[in-house]
């Protein structure tokens, strides 16, 4: 079987993505009939059935599913099988129910630290036995396209139900295991860290040789982020290749050891180490590949580097199945795969430059489907930032990082000396990276991949290496174009389409409407809803909601965002939008004063601002909107909202802000005869608004409410729902099912909840 294990690892991933996905596995299948039938593959029979048993035998363990949680009051007794992990204000750690495969999450929110339940917390050590007598509950979900999914995330890491630890909580914890009493030798070398060296200093050693980035700035996370750098701040194959390299070179040139001990002393670090620095899936996979590497050479065997990966990713993934979903070892694994499997083309290379811009290159391309298929977009510059941060991390800043741990511990006054050089030289390389950033940063918003380009994409690249490896530049460059044709082919799907959306997002207690005019022809959005003024992460609802959804809808470009009021849940993340994506104007009402936040975004983009009143109409991108108000100066900011009425498929949609009935009966006088189908129900179902006469008026068919679970306000007002319900019009509402979209060619439209919302599951 020597050469054909990473075959068996393909069908293993194969068959895990067909039983987990049945869509996506039998588009897999048909991928694959296709090739056996237009390349004639004729392997023998015993190698189909090891294949297809490997296939099988993936799809059974990658596809099993951890039991469903229950929701119960009872006492709940189970093992903490993870350390507790400290954030800004809580502390979670994981349980794994006794007698069961179920695990659990714990979170403790920590307001203070004297709460009492630090009592509890203090007993949280790996391995620990506790009883807990609480209600289990499911973890939120995502309720909008493009939303991270928080439950999801959860269920693929064995974790399907959580428990919030409050005051009230009854728990008690003893005993721990012998991974707790290194974890704590762990947190008490950190702590001599922190005491000793500069706080940013301290953040780059805790990140890259303890691999816990928690304290590096958030910004520079992002920063890497957007760069495609985030593989340096993980520990890797790069980190342990050179810590094993200076590790060899220092034993060899002290004459402390000879190299035949120092390898056994690695034999023995490798593994703790692997620990200290957190035990994720990149660490584990690059330490187990060294420590086989080192066997392979101690002990002279004739085993491929191919075949020694895919043993380990098909036993990685035999004892953790949920590692296939796992995004840092999916990474890993492929980039590491690609390399090894182009070696003939790369040894072809002489320069050592054109050899980094190679892997970079390859690194970049083998991860671009998952990448898009996650976030959206890539940025087609991060291959040249690479070039140039890639080698300064492995010739300077990681070999820094290892030596000032060492000083750090044996000559702290040294190490502190050596810790201010590093952050004078490393903090102008971090400015340059900002400058670059502000001047260069231009990414591609391609939008959510789906599985059958993505297939398409790897058959173009596989072809294109398969090329390359023989030597026919032509052929590879030829294969290339396929795959970027992929990519543009799947860029270019709206602009192809006869089919527009509009789309209520589930924000909560706002506000936030996107139009997509059919074959893309227009992009508006109708308020930009934000967190209220005590949320401490103003941009939380533009990062988690309203830029996701436009991300993976494949938008860069908005050509009017339509502002209604003043209000926040109304206008909060509009700043934020304007300064993420290509705004081409501005609307609102001639009333509406501006913020100086928002004021200065507008200046900073030069942001054309269309101001309008009651009787005009607007036409943008070929679409026209009404403006019904403001019809006069109302003088409250909600009643002077911006009211629009527009057509879209066979319906007539109004938009209607925040107006009360005072409004309502005024546009009625003023605007006689005025119908539509859908209403967006003003002031998210306040009893304030939606009056008899006003609904009578309109013959509305279908009511839509924007409004947060569980709202302080009540939100909407059960005597708005009985006065829709007494005219039969239909109520959709987005905290019982989610993001709310109308689909619509021609004269047709169709309404789809993105989620068949059960409140009562939600309140658990």
């Amino acid at each position: 079987m020597r050469g054909y294990w990473h075959i068996f690892a393909v069908a293993f991933v194969l068959g895990g993505l067909t039983f987990s996905s049945w869509q996506e596995g039998t588009a897999i299948i048909y991928i694959m009939l296709l090739m056996v039938s237009l390349f004639k593959i004729k392997p023998p029979k015993y190698l189909i059935i090891i294949i297809g048993s490997f296939y099988l035998l993936g799809g059974l363990i990658v596809a099993k599913d951890p039991p469903l949680p229950e929701n119960t009051g009872a006492v709940i007794t189970g093992k903490l099988v993870t350390i507790p992990k400290e954030r800004d204000n809580s502390i979670e750690v994981v349980m794994k129910v006794a007698d069961s495969e179920k695990k659990i999450l714990l979170t403790a929110f920590l307001e203070n630290p004297s709460t009492p339940i630090t009592s509890i917390t203090d007993n949280w050590q790996h391995g620990a036995v506790c009883q807990a007598q609480s209600t289990v509950s499911l973890p939120p979900l995502a309720t909008n396209p493009g939303e991270f999914d928080y439950r999801d995330y959860l269920k693929h890491k064995g974790i399907t139900s959580q428990i919030i630890i409050n005051e009230a909580t009854q728990m008690t914890c003893s005993g721990s295991s012998w991974l707790a009493l290194l974890y704590e030798q762990r947190k008490k070398l950190l702590t001599e860290y922190g005491e000793n060296l500069p706080g940013e200093a301290f953040a780059w050693l805790k990140g890259l040789v303890f691999g816990d980035t928690d304290d590096l700035d958030i910004t520079i996370i992002e920063l890497f982020r957007r760069w495609n750098l985030s593989h340096l701040l993980a520990i890797s194959g790069l980190h342990i290749g050179l810590m094993i390299g200076l590790f060899l070179y220092i034993f060899y040139r002290s004459g402390i050891i000879t190299v035949e001990k120092s390898f056994w002393v690695l034999f023995f670090f490798l593994p703790l180490y692997a620990l200290f620095a957190g035990g994720a899936p990149s660490v584990l996979r690059a330490v187990t590949m060294a420590l086989l590497g080192m066997l392979v050479l101690k002990l002279k065997l004739q085993i491929r580097i191919s075949d020694i990966l895919s043993l380990l990713l098909i036993s990685f993934l035999i004892i953790n199945p949920v590692y296939f979903y796992h995004l840092g070892f999916q990474f890993s694994f492929l980039v590491t795969f690609a390399i090894v499997l182009s070696n003939t083309w790369f040894k072809r290379t002489h320069s050592k430059l054109f050899l980094l811009l190679q892997v970079s290159l390859l690194s970049q391309l083998i991860i671009l489907p998952l990448q898009l298929f996650n976030f959206y977009q890539f940025n087609p510059l991060s291959v040249f930032i690479n070039l140039v941060y890639v080698p300064y991390f492995s010739f300077f800043v990681i070999p820094f990082m290892v030596f000032l741990s060492l000083f750090t511990l044996f000559v702290p006054g040294l190490a502190f000396v050596g810790a201010e050089i590093f952050l004078g030289i490393h903090g102008f390389s971090m400015e340059v990276l900002r400058q670059v950033d502000a001047y260069l940063y231009y990414p591609w918003i391609i939008g959510k991949i789906t599985p059958l380009f993505g297939i398409g994409y790897y058959i173009s690249l596989g072809l294109m290496l398969a090329r390359l490896e023989k030597g026919e530049e032509r052929k590879a460059f030829y294969a290339a174009i396929l795959a970027v044709s992929v990519l543009i082919l799947f860029s270019l799907k709206p602009y192809l389409s006869k089919e527009g959306t509009i789309t209520m997002l589930d924000i909560g207690q706002g506000d936030s409407i996107v139009v997509e005019l059919p074959y893309r022809k227009g992009v508006f959005l109708i308020d930009a809803a934000g967190p209220s003024h005590f949320s401490k992460n103003q941009k939380r609802i533009a990062d988690n909601i309203i830029g996701p959804f436009l991300k993976s809808k494949g938008i860069s470009d908005i050509d009017a965002i339509f502002l209604s009021h003043e209000d926040t849940d109304h206008i909060g993340s509009a700043p934020y939008v304007i300064e993420q994506f290509h705004v081409k104007k501005l609307v609102t009402s001639i009333y509406f004063q501006f913020s100086e936040d928002l004021q200065a975004k507008i200046s900073e983009a030069e942001l054309p601002v269309v101001q309008v009143k009651g009787g005009e109409k607007l036409t943008l991108s070929g679409q026209s909107f009404a403006v019904l108000n403001p019809v006069k100066d109302f003088a409250d900011k909600n009643d002077n909202s911006l009211v629009m009425q527009a057509s879209f498929g066979a319906d007539t949609w109004l938009f209607t802000g925040d107006i009360s009935v005072e409004v309502e009966d005024e546009l009625l006088d003023v605007f006689p005869g005025l119908q539509i189908d859908v209403l967006k129900v003003a002031h998210h179902g306040s009893n304030t608004s939606s009056s008899q006469r006003f609904l009578e008026s309109l013959h509305v068919k279908v009511a839509l409410i924007s409004s947060g679970r569980n709202n302080r306000y009540g939100h909407p007002h059960q005597t708005i729902i009985e006065t829709l319900g007494k005219q039969e019009i239909r109520i959709l509402r987005t905290d019982l099912q989610g993001a709310i979209q109308y689909k619509y060619t021609g004269d047709d439209g169709t309404f789809y909840t993105y989620y068949p919302y059960d409140r009562e599951e939600q309140s658990q």
